[in-house]
């Protein structure tokens, strides 16, 4: 289960795959340029999808094995340059568009459909599938997006790194040689925090701050949990992440 996630000048992605435990294992992380300059910028966006997706179709080496297995699904951020991502998604059916809302983020607040229904055709935990059309190449077409609550899957993913490494539920992270890498998607991971705020009318809310002014990695990390999610939706039935609180691993 991957997630790039669009930035100025690269698509940051996040690797996870299922333990045992049922618990979310990073394989792999990093970032894919996009060759802004070169050519206008729904191209570029284009033009660096396509790469990730030969990326991620040579795929991971399995444990201790010479096999390698290519990306389930894949989750594509696409609240920026839409249409130019819902038409590079359409190349390649593991790829999936995807919006993720928080409290009042993008002008939206996640709210999931009560029912099932022609135009959301599955419910998940704390996202759901809806159905949107587009002209691609002069020929309509038909696809599926996911939707997610982005504050909900924030806060599990960070508390899925808090927890101790033997938490069945416990997010673990590739061996790294480079322990400025390592700093920095740390930074990523830890670049927003959840806050209570009174609202008039509403009462006491729970919203995600900034603390730090890169997230990639944390809004690909979530998502990538979310597609983990839609795949145990599609084998037997949503996964709910219940998870202690607990200390950040340092």
């Amino acid at each position: 289960m991957t997630q790039p996630k669009v930035s100025n000048k690269k698509l940051e992605w996040f690797v996870i795959a299922e333990r045992e435990s049922g618990g979310p294992l990073c394989i792999d992380y990093g970032w894919q340029d996009v060759p802004f300059g070169e050519m206008d910028l729904s191209k570029a966006l284009q033009a660096a999808v396509a790469d990730l997706q030969e990326r991620f179709d040579y795929g991971w080496k399995l444990q201790d094995s010479e096999e390698t297995r290519s990306a389930d699904i894949v989750l594509l951020d696409c609240h920026w340059e839409t249409d130019a991502l819902y038409e590079a998604c359409s190349w390649h059916q593991s790829w999936m568009p995807a919006l993720g809302f928080g409290y009042q983020q993008h002008k939206a607040t996640y709210h999931a459909p009560r029912k099932r229904g022609d135009a959301a055709p599955i419910l998940g935990d704390a996202w759901h599938v809806v159905v949107m059309s587009r002209a691609f190449d002069g020929i309509m077409q038909n696809f599926r997006v996911a939707e997610s609550n982005a504050d909900v899957w924030k806060l599990r993913l960070q508390r899925s790194l808090s927890v101790d490494v033997k938490h069945p539920q416990a997010m673990l992270l590739p061996n790294s040689a480079d322990p400025n890498g390592r700093r920095e998607l740390a930074k990523h991971l830890t670049a927003e925090k959840q806050v209570s705020e009174y609202v008039a009318g509403q009462g006491t809310v729970l919203k995600f701050v900034s603390t730090y002014y890169k997230n990639h990695w944390l809004d690909a990390g979530y998502m990538a949990m979310v597609g983990q999610s839609i795949l145990s939706h599609r084998n037997t039935q949503p996964r709910t992440f219940t998870l202690p609180e607990g200390r950040r691993r340092g």
